[in-house]
């Protein structure tokens, strides 16, 4: 993530949620779909990496109280609006997960892939902390139009 796109995810913090997440958009739809599949691999443990204010963790305790759910997110700003609304994060970024190899059965992102300028390492810091297997829900930055239209994404 960039130092502009941390300020500004900074700034905008205190109405993230009501800029960032709706009902039934994109992220809500994977949410849902993830849902099922930690089902399917009979998971008991999830790390959400780039958790923003905590939306996915706090839609997976609803959906699944038994699961354990941790959440990393770099942006202090939005770690303490998580808390306020009953979401402890860490304080960490995609590239530098602080967790064994192995600590969480699945390990997701939502939203997030397009804020780095290379994914891959994020991808495997999130490989390498999966035991079962890896959830991405992201917007294709990669496949809108000319790469100056991307980039700017």
């Amino acid at each position: 993530m960039t130092q502009r796109q941390q300020d500004y995810y900074a700034e905008t913090a205190p109405v993230y949620e009501s800029m960032h997440v709706q009902p039934g958009d994109e992220h809500c739809v994977a949410l849902e779909y993830a849902t099922a599949l930690l089902q399917v691999v009979r998971a008991k443990s999830v790390l959400d990496v780039g958790a923003g204010t905590g939306r996915a963790s706090r839609f997976l305790r609803q959906r699944r109280p038994d699961l354990q759910v941790e959440g990393v997110e770099p942006v202090a700003e939005l770690r303490d609006q998580a808390q306020k609304l009953g979401t402890q994060l860490h304080d960490a970024n995609g590239q530098n997960l602080p967790f064994s190899d192995g600590s969480f059965d699945v390990v997701m992102s939502f939203g997030l892939l397009h804020h780095v300028p290379d994914p891959a390492p994020v991808v495997s810091e999130m490989m390498r902390v999966a035991r079962s297997g890896v959830m991405i829900s992201d917007t294709n930055r990669f496949g809108q139009g000319p790469t100056a239209a991307g980039a700017l994404k």
